[in-house]
């Protein structure tokens, strides 16, 4: 157990958390002042001088609710890392979303948004979910792929810092030539 000392924040860390709860755009406004004033009630500090002095952060796109953080609590429960995931996922180009079946890998933040990593049975690759362009989210009782899923995390784990953000597949280099005349 860690002593007493070491288990506090520290003022710069809060700090950190409170920007972090103000710059994201996966919650509402609301939830997100919520959370920044329990944040701030753990400081040793009064809570509204924490508050007051941060950082001035861009205003971001927020949701009209809470389904984000609902999707993000379902795909973090215990049977969503060893059970095929359901859910509704509407493209940005189509009018009606569509039922996906897929073994998850991994939720990753990346500017602010949440993506779903997964894999969809007899895919070469995994695929990239916009979290708020989820709904209907239902762990199934099905297992997933093990095999399949445990070399795909391993990929994963290896582009990360190669892959251009949202973007999976294999590397590749081009050549971009231009018309001088423009």
């Amino acid at each position: 157990k860690m002593p007493e000392a070491q288990n506090k924040l520290t003022n710069g860390e809060l700090r950190m958390l409170i920007d972090a709860v103000a710059c994201t755009n996966c919650i509402t406004e609301n939830h997100s002042k919520r959370l920044i004033a329990k944040l701030a009630n753990q400081s040793e500090r009064k809570s509204g001088e924490l508050v007051d002095r941060g950082v001035l952060v861009r205003r971001t796109r927020r949701p009209a609710d809470d389904h984000v953080l609902e999707n993000i609590t379902m795909l973090n429960a215990p049977d969503a890392a060893c059970k095929k995931v359901s859910f509704l996922y509407k493209k940005r180009s189509s009018s009606e979303p569509a039922r996906r079946v897929v073994d998850p890998l991994a939720l990753v933040m990346n500017n602010g948004q949440y993506y779903f990593l997964a894999y969809k049975d007899g895919e070469p690759t995994y695929h990239t979910y916009r979290v708020d362009r989820m709904s209907n989210i239902v762990i199934t009782d099905k297992d997933i792929n093990e095999e399949k899923v445990k070399a795909l995390v391993s990929k994963i784990s290896d582009e990360r810092f190669t892959v251009f953000n949202m973007y999976a597949g294999e590397e590749k280099t081009v050549t971009l030539e231009f018309d001088a005349k423009c």
